[in-house]
Formats: C-alpha cells, sequence, structure tokens
C-alpha cells in the first residue's frame, strides 16, 4: 500500500507492505484508505455529517476481488493499493479467467479460486456471490464520481476509482478562521495555540475547539515536540490543495 503525493509514482508521503491474514489485511487496507484520503462535511439542518473522499465500500469490493481472484501462482508480485490524488488504483496479478471479458464483469461469473472464495462468503467481506462490481458502480455514482475503470493488460488486472475534482475549501464547511489557517499552513509549515490565538484575536478556548476539529478531520495532524509542546502541520495529503 503506498501513498503518493500528486498524480505520479515519484514522492511516498505513506507505505506499508502487508503479510497476514485475509482479514487482517482489509482492516489494515481500511486504516490506510482511512489515513490517507480526504474528508469533507456537509451541513443538514443543525447536524454536520462527513463525507470520505471516496466510498469505502466500493473501494473494499475491489480489494476483496483481487484477493479473491487473482493468480496465486505468480510469485513476486503482490497486490498493490495506490492512492494519488486524483485516484486509487488496485492491481492484482493474473488477468481475468477465461471466457469473462471487461464487457461481462458484473453479469457473468468465474472464480480462479474457489477455496477462498467460500472462505470468503463466509464472512461480512463477500456477502453476495456476484454483487461486488454493481455495488462499486452504484457507490461511485452516488458519490457523483466517474464510472470505475477496468483494465487488463501485461498479465494484470487493475480497478481504477478516480476522483479528478480539485478540492474547494468552501465545499468544507469549515468557519473562515480554519479555511485562512489551512492556507497559511502551506506557507508557514506548523503554527501552535498560542500562534492561531494571536493571529485571529480569539480565546485559547475557542483557538483549541477550532484545532481540534481540523485534526479529527484530518486536515491537519499533531505533533508533539520534546513531550511538551503541541503543533499542527498540514496533513501531506491536502499539500496540493486549499489554494
Amino acid at each position: 500500500m503506498v501513498k503518493f503525493r500528486g498524480t505520479e509514482r515519484i514522492n511516498i508521503i505513506d507505505k506499508r507492505f502487508i503479510n497476514t491474514t485475509i482479514c487482517e489485511a482489509l482492516k489494515e487496507i481500511e486504516l490506510f484508505f482511512n489515513r490517507n484520503t480526504r474528508v469533507r462535511s456537509e451541513i443538514n439542518g443543525f447536524r454536520r455529517e462527513d463525507i470520505d473522499e471516496y466510498p469505502y465500500e466500493a473501494i473494499r469490493e475491489a480489494v476483496v476481488n483481487a484477493i479473491a481472484h487473482r493468480d496465486y501462482n505468480i510469485k513476486g508480485s503482490p497486490i498493490s493499493f495506490l492512492i494519488f490524488s486524483d485516484r486509487i488504483e488496485i492491481t492484482s496479478p493474473g488477468g481475468l479467467v477465461p471466457p469473462l471479458t471487461i464487457d461481462e464483469l458484473g453479469k457473468k461469473i468465474v472464480h480462479r479460486n474457489n477455496h477462498i472464495c467460500k472462505l470468503l462468503e463466509k464472512t461480512r467481506y463477500m456477502e453476495i456471490i456476484g454483487s461486488g462490481i454493481p455495488r462499486m458502480r452504484e457507490k461511485m455514482k452516488e458519490f457523483n464520481l466517474p464510472e470505475v475503470e477496468f483494465i487488463e493488460k501485461n498479465g494484470f488486472f487493475e480497478v481504477i476509482f478516480r476522483n479528478s475534482k480539485k478540492i474547494n475549501i468552501d465545499e468544507f464547511k469549515l468557519n473562515h478562521r480554519q479555511s485562512e489557517v489551512l492556507k497559511l499552513l502551506k506557507t508557514k509549515k506548523e503554527i501552535n495555540l498560542n500562534e492561531y490565538v494571536k493571529i485571529f484575536s480569539i480565546s485559547k478556548t475557542t483557538a483549541s475547539r477550532d484545532l481540534k476539529e481540523l485534526n479529527n478531520l484530518k486536515y491537519i495532524n499533531k505533533i508533539l515536540i520534546n513531550g511538551k509542546q503541541i503543533k499542527y502541520v498540514l496533513n501531506p495529503t491536502y499539500i496540493n490543495d486549499f489554494s
């Protein structure tokens, strides 16, 4: 699993290799996804709702399919889970099982690894056989995101979830101070509670609430310096946003 800064495989922000059981791997992937994707907020009435950048249910279906249908005879090529600023790519060794074609995905069911599929059927991860791809498409549509892309080439099968939409800070429904500090952190690099209080001429209680909310929403990261002083930095996931 790798999180890249930007749209190319160049600058790595986060990286993790998993070598464990299937169920534990799926938990690790969810944690990695939550740590490295963005969240925006919407106000509905008096309630604030956090909306993920991608529907995790769709991402999970693609990962489960990769585990269930990859070609385990191909050694040295693991399943890859790559997060870019505009997309997520999930690639598994082995093409589609003949005679299945990309056009038939979600319509026909062909298993390569029957034992693994039977195991997954007994868990919450593969609830209904053959429903995974239709569910991916449905969830992406619900999030107003582009159609899922399926690519078969050079002995590998790839699923791409795109989110080409540039983040508009107004979508986050943050207060003006929070919006300004996110822009400021692109150049200032770090800020502490007292600096926040001074910049916006507010009480420490208000400043603490603002920063805590930004940290909970993963827009900023809290760093402990020398075991005492707390500073806040912009989450690298957002480095190209908030212009």
